[in-house]
Formats: structure tokens, C-alpha cells, sequence
């Protein structure tokens, strides 16, 4: 009825959720210029609202001069222009973010990386991307200097110093200690590759500067950033978005009616080298309501911090959730006379007690849930303690999020319970057949580019010509030819990689992932990955990883092995040990398994990949035998892992 004509039951030809939004919000359009531009021009308009918490309060207007000095300083001292490519290796602060929309404004692509990139990944990034600078905090700069080495590469550092909020006095101290040692080394190194950059910033005087000397014009399909992913491989790669990628998704969802008041804002604990983190800030300037900044958030004190900060939003992921889950049940379960007497304690050192901190918890507005699939169970359970979790499906290729967040719309407009929400106003998307035995589309099938029917389980997939689908894979054309892919009909769909279905009236629903990824407390982990390393030692014939469920760390790799022939128990031993350093060395400590299992031979189909069920199967029949304790004392890995965070 509110689409006018009669359903075909595929959403290919029915558009469904196009339902939920007036026909302005499907037609209008989105800005069409740099999405520095667009944020610069908003946050001159409302410079004494707060912009960031960070330590302080960080105005908009503060916002759009620092943006120009930074402009000014890579325009004018570094040279920086069209094309060329920024490395950013910082926390989030607003002195980043300031630096992020500069280079932007200038015309280069910022190439942002993982933190807890080790020197041999981040040097490898520096030769493939070949970056006229990098910019990085000063606490990396043991990390960023070995992985420079003789590179002849300017280096702006960022101090941390000043936006340290909801962490410890001891921290912070610890953190600032490193911090000076740092730059004391730097300055004893009579570096001139490596510039203070709060310096340089605070002798810029912005009195003679215009705006149109420093931005670089508006050029169509101009690469803005270039985010790191995983994608559907494993093999890492980056994504390329454009101004109109950022744009039109901050500006889609702008318009559908958030429910965000202008006393309401964002607490915001994502990484810089997250695209979701991008476009949140972009989303905050363009409402003009302030971001709460955690450049050092700590999921194992997640519960106190999200508590600590005053935010009425707040943006996390299905282990942090079920963290607030527990906190809750313990506090509500707990012996009341001893709970009071704990409850008096904690007010006295830290001056919030437990219970204060759940109704803090309780009276947030909205839990944005995003980066891996929220099990319906885990939503009712958060429901039943009164939080509201909106889930969300989104992909860097999607430049952060692929749907409207499900119940995060004023008077719950499309909300349905269990879903990710509904595709973006104006934004195609549809569920295509997957042959799940040999993990790849079935391009092949019977009127595949009919798509899915309703409740039927598929790939989700995006309209290439959407305006938030991204350009491509840096430098690998073949992963984006295996991605964005060209149906029978001659239509272009960019397929996610993620499995699910969609029901008649457009609420997407996510079963999960294609085989091989496996999301660790946050961090992707790649079977394959594990695979390989397994299968270059010598004694171990063959070898598969699947991802299982784990209370602390949401899903872990667990590993099955076929030892070559003759190698003795003892042996066995030295082998596992042996495969533990390697994954530990060559990869990192996430890819570790925590468990693993010898078997006969790998249950594999004709096309010799791993028939993931049956391992299940196997993995839950052992667990099921063994006593818990016991079953951990006998596993290496764990017990190596253990050995390996105590000495670290």
C-alpha cells in the first residue's frame, strides 16, 4: 500500500524499503563538492558549540581555523596538493581530525592506518603507497621511525598531551612519560625529517590567508580517502572513496530524520583507520552536535567509560554490549547488603558507585551497534535491562554504514527487531543466491539476476551506482573486479560478502559472514591466514581454521591439524609450539588459536575447501566431552598465549 502497486516478491524489482521515506528524501540531492568544504562551511555557522570533548571542549569554530592553518602548513611548507597520498598513523584527536579534513581541502588522500600496526606492516604500506608525508602521534614514533628507516620522508607528530579523557591518573602518566621520552629522542636525533607539528601551527597567522588559495577545486570522482579493509579475502587492501562516497552518505542520512535533539551527542570510540569513524564525525558537524573523543578506549574498562562520559548516543560493537549486559546482571543479582556496602566503598575512591553507573548506562538514548553481527538474543537480553541497541549494517566499501541503523530514526520508522536496518533513502540494495559449498556467488543459477525472494538467504548486495559505493581497490584492480561484478542483465552490484535475507517490507536481515573471516574483540582474523603458516612447517600435512564462539573474546580461531606420518607425540608438541611463534611472529597475537584438534584427514568437497559444518560438528561434539578445566590445562595454545601476555 505505501509503495503504490502490488509486490513481485523480489526486492530487485520492488524496492520495498523505499516505504520508509517521503519521495523528497528519495530524490534530493546531496551536496556536490569536497566534504571538507561542506564541514567547513558548517562549522563556521555554529562556532561556539562544541565540537569534540577531548580532555576539553573543542568549539566548531576552533575546528575551522585549525583546519586552514593545517591547510596552510601542507600547502606551503610541505607542498602537498592534488594526488598526493598522506599516511596518518594517530589517535583520534581533534588535532587529527583537523589534519584529516586539511589534506582533504588541499586535494590529497589520506591513506589512515591501524595503530597496532607493527613496523614491518606500516613499511610496507610506506612502499606501496609511496606518501609525500606521514603524519603520527609521537607516542609511535618507535614504530613509525624503524618503519621510515632511511626513507627520505617528512614526519608532522601529533602530541597526545591535553586529550587523554576517561583514563587513569597512571595511564595518562605512564602514556605522557613515553610521550616526552619520544620527543626528547627525536630533538637529541637532530631529525629534520620530523617537525613538531602543534609548533608549526601555532606560528601560522590566518589574518592574510584566504580560503580559495589553499583549497584545490572540486574535481568529480576525486579520491578523498583511502581505508583499510580486509574485504572478503583476507588479503589486506584499500579502499578508495570519493567526496561524492562521503558525501552522499553522511547527507542520506541527515535527511531521514535521526533521532538526535541538539542537546543530544555522540560518544565516539572507533579508531581513525575505520571509515565509520569518518563519516560519524562528518555526520556530527552537518546535525552540529558535539562528538565525544576516546583516543585511548580500553574495552576491558569499556562499562566505566561509556558511564564516565555524558553522551547520549553511543557508538560500539556486540562485545561491548554484552559487557554492559553482564555489568548490569551483576550489579542486579548481587547480595544487596554486601552490594551496599561495595557501592559505599566505590563512592568514596572513585566517586560514581555501581549502581549510579548503571543508571548512567540505562539512561543513554541510543547503542549504535556496528563492525560485526549482533545476535538477536544478545539484543533481547540488552533490551530486557532497558538498552536500546539500533544495529547497523555497514563496509568501507559502503564508506561506513549500508543502512539507516534499525530504531535510530525519529518515532522508530522502520525499526523491526532482529534487523540492520533499511537501505539508505534512494539507495538500491538486494539479496543474491550464494552457493555457500564453494564460497562464491552463483552467478550461474537459474534468473539469478532476479535476486532473491523475500526470506530467502543470499549475498547482500549494493547498487554499484549507488553514490556511497566506493571507486575501487588501491592498485588491485582484480579484488575490485571480484567485488563489483556485472550481472547477466547488465546491471553492477557491489557484493559485500555478507550473508542474509530481506522480508516484504525492506528490513535487511544479517546471517553472518562468507567463510574465512572471523571477527576476534574487534579485530578481523583471517583462516586462511592461519592456514598458510600452518602449512609451511614441517610435520604438519594438512590444516583448517573456523572461528567459534568464545564468552570474553566474541569468536576465536580454532584449528584442526594432520600431522604428517611418523611424527611422535612428542614431536606433535614441538610442532604445535612451533606454529604457535610462527602465526605469533608473522601475523599477529589475534590470529593465535585457542584451540586445536588432530584429526585423520580434512572433511573437504570436490573442490577441496573445508566443509565448515562438519568441523563445527567436531569442534562441539569435543567440547561437549571435555571438563572445562581440564580441556584448557591441555591446550597449548592457550597456555602459550598466556605465558606470551605476562612476558609482554
Amino acid at each position: 500500500r505505501q509503495l503504490g502497486r502490488e509486490l513481485t516478491g523480489y526486492a530487485v524489482f520492488d524496492k520495498p524499503y523505499n516505504q520508509f521515506y517521503a519521495t523528497e528524501m528519495l530524490t534530493r540531492e546531496y551536496p556536490k563538492q569536497k566534504i571538507s568544504t561542506e564541514i567547513l562551511l558548517r562549522a563556521e555557522k555554529i562556532p561556539d558549540v562544541v565540537a569534540y570533548r577531548c580532555e576539553r571542549d573543542f568549539y566548531y569554530g576552533e575546528l575551522s581555523e585549525l583546519m586552514l592553518k593545517y591547510a596552510f602548513i601542507l600547502k606551503k611548507k610541505y607542498h602537498v596538493g592534488k594526488g598526493d597520498v598522506i599516511i596518518m598513523d594517530s589517535l583520534s584527536t581533534p588535532d587529527a581530525i583537523c589534519f584529516f579534513w586539511a589534506c582533504n581541502l588541499v586535494g590529497a588522500k589520506v591513506r589512515p592506518i591501524d595503530p597496532i600496526y607493527s613496523a614491518d606492516q606500516v613499511e610496507k604500506i610506506l612502499i606501496d603507497y609511496k606518501p609525500k608525508m606521514v603524519i603520527c602521534d609521537a607516542l609511535h614514533f618507535g614504530t613509525m621511525s624503524k618503519a621510515i628507516g632511511e626513507k627520505n620522508i617528512p614526519v608532522g607528530y601529533i602530541k597526545l598531551r591535553g586529550n587523554l579523557p576517561l583514563v587513569s591518573p597512571v595511564k595518562k602518566s605512564i602514556v605522557l612519560l613515553l610521550e616526552d621520552v619520544n620527543e626528547l629522542q627525536i630533538r637529541r636525533d637532530k631529525n629534520s625529517f620530523w617537525s613538531n607539528l602543534h609548533d608549526e601551527v601555532n606560528s601560522v597567522d590566518l589574518s592574510s590567508i584566504r580560503l580559495e588559495d589553499l583549497a584545490s577545486p572540486y574535481v568529480e570522482d576525486e579520491i578523498a580517502a583511502i581505508f583499510p579493509t580486509s574485504g572478503t579475502t583476507g588479503e589486506a587492501k584499500g579502499v578508495e572513496v570519493t567526496n561524492e562516497n562521503f558525501l552522499s552518505n553522511v547527507f542520506k542520512e541527515y535527511i531521514s530524520d535521526f533521532d538526535i535533539e541538539d542537546n543530544d551527542s555522540l560518544f565516539n570510540p572507533m579508531p581513525t583507520c575505520s571509515s565509520f569513524f569518518w563519516y560519524t564525525i562528518a555526520l556530527a558537524a552537518f546535525l552540529g552536535v558535539t562528538t565525544s573523543l576516546c583516543p585511548m578506549f580500553d574495552a576491558k574498562v569499556s562499562v566505566k567509560q561509556i558511564a564516565e562520559d555524558e553522551s547520549t548516543w553511543v557508538l560500539l560493537g556486540p562485545i561491548i554490549v554484552e559487557q554492559l549486559c553482564r555489568y548490569i546482571e551483576k550489579n542486579e543479582t548481587s547480595n544487596p547488603i554486601f552490594s551496599n556496602f561495595i557501592c559505599s566503598i566505590e563512592r568514596a575512591l572513585f566517586g560514581k558507585d555501581s549502581k549510579e553507573i548503571v543508571d548512567i548506562i540505562k539512561g543513554k538514548r541510543h547503542y549504535i551497534s556496528g563492525g560485526d553481527l549482533l545476535p538477536l538474543k544478545l539484543e533481547r537480553r540488552a533490551k530486557s535491562h532497558s538498552l536500546f541497541i539500533n544495529n547497523n549494517l555497514g563496509t568501507s566499501e559502503n564508506t561506513g554504514p549500508s543502512t539507516n541503523p534499525n530504531g535510530a530514526r525519529k518515532n522508530l520508522v522502520g525499526y523491526y527487531e532482529g534487523c540492520v536496518g533499511v537501505s539508505l533513502p534512494g539507495n538500491d540494495m538486494a539479496i543474491f543466491k550464494y552457493d555457500e559449498e564453494n564460497n562464491c556467488p552463483a552467478l550461474d543459477a537459474d534468473d539469478y539476476e532476479f535476486g532473491q525472494m523475500y526470506y530467502e538467504v543470499g549475498e547482500i548486495c549494493f547498487k554499484a551506482s549507488n553514490p556511497n559505493v566506493f571507486a575501487g581497490y588501491f592498485n588491485n584492480p582484480e579484488a575490485t573486479a571480484q567485488t563489483i561484478l556485472t550481472h547477466s542483465d547488465g546491471s553492477v552490484w557491489y557484493h559485500s560478502g555478507d550473508l542474509g535475507y530481506m522480508d516484504p517490507a525492506g528490513h535487511c536481515f544479517c546471517c553472518g559472514r562468507k567463510s574465512g573471516l572471523i571477527v576476534r574483540d574487534g579485530h578481523k582474523v583471517w583462516a586462511p591466514k592461519i592456514e598458510i603458516v600452518a602449512k609451511n612447517i614441517a610435520g604438519i600435512d594438512d590444516c583448517a581454521v573456523i572461528g567459534v564462539p568464545d564468552a570474553k573474546e566474541n569468536e576465536v580461531p580454532a584449528c584442526f591439524i594432520v600431522f604428517s606420518d611418523g611424527v611422535n607425540p612428542q614431536q606433535k608438541n614441538a610442532i604445535v609450539r612451533e606454529f604457535y611463534s610462527s602465526v605469533l611472529s608473522s601475523i599477529d597475537e589475534k590470529h593465535v588459536p585457542t584451540y586445536w584438534k588432530e584429526l585423520d584427514a580434512i572433511p573437504r568437497n570436490l573442490m577441496a575447501k573445508a566443509k565448515i559444518p562438519e568441523l563445527n560438528e567436531i569442534y562441539e561434539d569435543d567440547i561437549s566431552q571435555r571438563d572445562g578445566e581440564q580441556g584448557k590445562s591441555k591446550n597449548p595454545f592457550k597456555i602459550l598465549l598466556k605465558a606470551f601476555k605476562v612476558a609482554k
